[in-house]
């Protein structure tokens, strides 16, 4: 998932303020890797915003102050 229109976001339960309304954010997952070592990546390589879940990572490029999670 990447950007995401107001109503699509709204279905799938995204935060009203989400990073993905402004095509700012991706959800990813890489086959063999764990969401917590790509999130761990993804930390190193930069991302401000990091968020860590079952099956997939959310990784977004916000700006102002950083933000990870676990969801």
């Amino acid at each position: 998932s990447a950007f995401r229109t107001q109503t699509y976001n709204q279905s799938v339960g995204g935060a009203k303020k989400s990073q993905h309304l402004l095509g700012r954010a991706a959800d990813i997952k890489v086959y063999g890797v764990s969401p917590e070592e790509v999130a761990k990546i993804a930390k190193e390589i930069g991302f401000r915003g990091v968020g860590v879940y079952k099956s997939f990572t959310h990784v977004d490029v916000r700006e102002g102050n950083m933000a990870f999670w676990r969801g």
